[in-house]
């Protein structure tokens, strides 16, 4: 069997770099991000642990609040959403929307308030994306996830709005309603 290379100086390397890695993934989260301008809070929730955090950003700026609604609603059984929602994906469908922002230009900073559906941006949030020109505008992305993480939404993000400023995020899990309010005004910096 062939030996791998294996020396106790990259091992090294390797343990002291651990660390800063897992800084900077902190910081991503953490850090206040530049509300400047006229605000949008755009919300997309199904079961509302995105709406406290954006209505408290939203609150906190004196900005709009947008919440993105499909024009036939999902369903209410969460296992019946995440077959339909895994269908949409397989066929890169994005559902209508009930309702557009109407002045969107008149924005400087949109923050996007969503949850991870299946490692990746929900269908509505990409049909958001597809009906506004969000270009020269910073966007500043708050994802609720389940406990894996914002899997591929930053990248998507990047991908779906290439001449936007797209901000680190703020990143939190779901079910944790008592933390949220402290969390999301520690990131705003105050």
């Amino acid at each position: 069997m062939p030996s791998l290379p294996f020396s106790r100086r990259l091992m090294l390397a390797a343990l002291t770099l651990l660390p800063l890695a897992s800084r900077t993934k902190a910081q991503d989260s953490t850090a206040a991000p530049d509300l400047s301008g006229r605000v949008l809070v755009v919300l997309y929730t199904r079961s509302h642990n995105s709406r406290i955090p954006a209505e408290l950003v939203r609150r906190r700026t004196g900005g709009d609040l947008f919440e993105i609604r499909t024009r036939d609603p999902y369903p209410i059984d969460y296992f019946e959403t995440v077959e339909q929602v895994t269908r949409e994906r397989e066929v890169g469908y994005r559902p209508p929307l009930d309702g557009e922002v109407a002045d969107i230009a008149g924005y400087d900073t949109i923050v996007l308030a969503f949850p991870i559906w299946g490692g990746s941006l929900p269908p509505p949030v990409r049909s958001f994306l597809d009906a506004h020109d969000l270009g020269g505008k910073r966007l500043v992305p708050m994802i609720c996830h389940g406990g894996y993480g914002p899997g591929e939404a930053m990248a998507l993000l990047r991908a779906a709005a290439p001449e936007v400023e797209v901000t680190a995020p703020f990143v939190m899990e779901g079910e944790q309603e008592r933390r949220v309010v402290n969390r999301v005004d520690d990131w705003l910096g105050g």
